[in-house]
């Protein structure tokens, strides 16, 4: 049995979930490319334990992964640094920054504290199930084996075109080699940030890196955010996160940023194409920086692509990169 493309663009099967049929299926499945993890709630107490479901779709669009072990590499939550005693500070220094600033990469130490897994039982969704033993924010993370697979030429060429790795397209025209079906090694690397506890308290704990291969995570508190004005009033609050590749700031990746309550808003039977995503590439500090119209539940995500180093196995690897956060509505 072929292994469905994480990529290649189905709209019209997207329409079909959007409404509901119960014919969709594989084409669903295939029409997807981004993964995602989608906490059922983002702000929770202590104690009390949180379902948490893994998504595949397109812009925001998907449906359920059932859990299956034979892919999870990580399934498992961190509590943010500060919890632990540990300080989010540059090497030698003794103090962190002040509460609602932003680190550097640099003052950021990749280190994963005290996880607790996410168990759960496999081919059932949610994917696995957590509770938390102390109060601040807490860090969901998944990483994935890697599955290979192939796309005829124009299929593949289409694929790198629609998620942004033009890169990848110049690279294989350099080499004469356009016209070879697109051999990739693909696997996931996600994160999701959740607050335990009544009161939000600031936090650098956002910044901690689980040492992903791709990996984004945001430059400020997104707890801590200014308030989002009302929705159609045109303004909008900046907000900010980096991708890191191999532990180090990724320029000119493509970030989108989507907010999942307008797609669940959108769930009614309007076409995908008019749910609002946002698009960025990273600068040279692999930041990029988005003007947020509403408060909610957003995705951001990214992919980046390289030569595979084992050329038996494919010719190119990638790793698909997501982070799920909650923007509080003003109080």
């Amino acid at each position: 049995m072929a292994v469905p493309h994480p990529s290649v663009a189905l709209a019209s099967c997207w329409k079909t979930l959007v409404r509901g049929s119960a014919a969709l299926g594989l084409c669903a499945l295939a029409g997807a490319h981004d993964f995602w993890i989608e906490p059922e709630a983002f702000r929770l107490n202590q104690g009390v334990p949180l379902r948490v479901t893994l998504m595949v779709g397109d812009r925001g669009h998907g449906e359920t992964v059932r859990r299956d072990s034979s892919r999870i590499v990580e399934f498992a939550a961190y509590p943010a640094l500060e919890q632990t005693g540990a300080k989010a500070s540059a090497p030698g220094s003794a103090q962190g920054t002040a509460p609602g600033t932003s680190l550097e990469p640099s003052q950021i130490p990749t280190q994963k504290l005290g996880p607790k897994p996410i168990l759960g039982q496999d081919g059932l969704s949610p994917a696995g199930v957590v509770k938390f033993d102390r109060d601040g924010l807490w860090i969901l993370g998944y990483r994935s084996n890697a599955v290979q697979l192939e796309l005829e030429p124009s299929k593949f060429e289409a694929y790198l075109s629609e998620v942004g790795l033009e890169s990848v397209s110049r690279a294989r025209q350099a080499g004469g080699h356009s016209a070879r079906p697109g051999r990739e090694s693909y696997s996931r690397a996600c994160k999701s940030l959740v607050h335990v506890g009544a009161t939000l308290q600031p936090s650098q704990g956002y910044a901690q890196r689980l040492g992903y291969t791709l990996e984004i995570s945001p430059v400020s508190d997104p707890f801590q955010a200014p308030p989002v004005p009302a929705p159609g009033s045109g303004a909008a609050v900046n907000f900010q996160v980096v991708v890191e590749f191999q532990g180090q700031p990724l320029e000119g990746a493509s970030v989108r940023a989507m907010c999942l309550d307008a797609v669940a808003e959108d769930a009614s039977g309007v076409d995908k194409s008019d749910v609002p995503h946002l698009d960025a590439r990273t600068d040279a500090n692999g930041r990029a920086g988005f003007a947020l119209p509403r408060a909610g539940r957003w995705m951001l995500a990214s992919v980046h692509m390289v030569p595979c180093a084992d050329p038996e196995r494919a010719d190119w690897e990638s790793t698909w990169s997501s982070l799920t956060l909650e923007i509080p509505a003003p109080r």
